[in-house]
C-alpha cells in the first residue's frame, strides 16, 4: 500500500514538471553595492561613498515545433492515472485478502465447534453402548466401532485447531 502511494505521489511530481513545461520561465535579479569611503583624500578632497543598485527581470518562453511538451504532460496525466488505479486495485485486493482471511477463521472455529459437539454426542452413544453390551443387549463389535468413531472425532480437533492458528 505505502508502494503504491509513494508511486502515485512520484507521478504527481512528474505531471507538475511535464505541467510546468508549458509556461514560460521567469527570472529576477537583484544586487546593491557600495564604492567609495567618506575619508579625506589626498589634496584635502573628502572622497565620496556610492550605491550601486541592480535589477533585472528575465522571461522566456520556447514552443516545440511538434508539441513535445505537450505530448509529455499527456503522457504524464495518462502515467498518473495509471498509478492511481494501480493504487487502488491494491488497496481493494488487500481489502479482499484480509475479508478471506477473516471468513476463514471463522469457518475455522464453528467447524470446531462441530467437531466438539460431534466428540460429545459419539461419547454419550458410547456410554449408552457399553450399557448395552453389559445388559448383552448388542455385541462387541457394536461397542468397537462406537469407540472407533469417537476416536475419528477426537482426532480431527487437533488438525482443525492448528488450521485456524495458522490462519490467524
Amino acid at each position: 500500500v505505502a508502494m503504491a502511494a509513494a508511486r502515485v505521489l512520484q507521478a504527481e511530481a512528474s505531471d507538475g514538471v511535464a505541467l510546468s513545461a508549458l509556461f514560460p520561465t521567469l527570472g529576477a535579479s537583484f544586487g546593491a553595492t557600495r564604492a567609495g569611503a567618506n575619508t579625506p583624500g589626498f589634496n584635502g578632497s573628502a572622497g565620496r561613498a556610492g550605491n550601486l543598485v541592480t535589477a533585472g527581470l528575465t522571461a522566456s518562453y520556447q514552443q516545440s515545433f511538434f508539441g513535445q511538451e505537450y505530448m509529455q504532460l499527456r503522457a504524464a496525466r495518462e502515467d498518473l492515472r495509471a498509478n492511481r488505479y494501480a493504487a487502488a486495485v491494491v488497496n481493494i485486493s488487500i481489502q479482499a485478502q484480509v475479508a478471506d482471511a477473516y471468513f476463514t477463521i471463522l469457518s475455522l472455529r464453528e467447524r470446531i465447534a462441530i467437531n466438539r459437539a460431534n466428540v460429545d454426542a459419539a461419547k454419550r452413544i458410547l456410554v449408552i453402548t457399553q450399557a448395552k453390551v453389559s445388559s448383552g443387549v448388542t455385541s462387541n463389535l457394536e461397542l468397537a466401532e462406537q469407540q472407533a468413531i469417537v476416536a475419528s472425532q477426537q482426532s480431527q480437533l487437533p488438525g482443525l485447531i492448528q488450521l485456524e492458528k495458522q490462519a490467524r
